[in-house]
């Protein structure tokens, strides 16, 4: 028999597991605010040319989406929350 910390389904529990622990939600939540496909759901409430307005300039100025529609659009926060 095989111990498990030779086996290969052993080391791949281990592998992910490791994986998982580093990930930091901080960096994903920030990559995932900025991402300009956010706009895609405004554009049936700010229409297409707005919401374009909105992510191109999130973008450039590497700020989050919701606070750039924010100062874009009389939108409040919970209706961009939608």
């Amino acid at each position: 028999m095989i111990p498990p910390s030779v086996s290969a389904a052993g080391s791949s529990k281990r592998s992910s597991s490791s994986s998982v622990r580093s990930v930091n939600t901080d960096n994903i939540n920030r990559a995932l605010d900025r991402n300009p496909i956010l706009v895609t759901a405004l554009n049936p409430v700010i229409g297409y040319e707005l919401g374009a307005k909105v992510a191109k300039a999130a973008y450039a100025q590497g700020r989050p989406v919701k606070d750039v529609a924010r100062e874009m659009t009389d939108l409040t926060d919970e209706e961009l929350d939608r």
